[in-house]
This record gives C-alpha cells, structure tokens and sequence, in this order.
C-alpha cells in the first residue's frame, strides 16, 4: 500500500511538472 501511494504521489508530481 505504501509503495502504491509514493507511486501514485510520484506520478501527481510527473503531471503537475508537465502542466506546468
């Protein structure tokens, strides 16, 4: 579950750069 989480945190993190 944690792994998932940091992964899903990684990929928010991904798309805010990307919109950015």
């Amino acid at each position: 579950m944690l792994r998932m989480d940091k992964s899903y945190r990684t990929s928010q993190l991904d798309n805010s750069l990307l919109s950015v």
